[in-house]
């Protein structure tokens, strides 16, 4: 009787860590190729453009 409310508590528990591991990941991964493109000269955008090739 108590597991089903419970079950459901700790998959939403988990689901909501996973967004925001991964909403953190997509923000990294921006943020590094925003500041390779801005810093860099022609050898770091050829490089962000083979990294978001693959």
């Amino acid at each position: 009787m108590y597991f089903g409310p419970l079950l459901v508590g700790v998959l939403t528990a988990i689901a909501a860590n996973l967004a925001i591991l991964a909403f953190l990941a997509v923000a990294m991964v921006w943020g590094v190729t925003t500041l390779v493109k801005s810093t860099g000269g022609t050898n770091s955008k050829a490089a962000s453009k083979s990294l978001r090739r693959r």
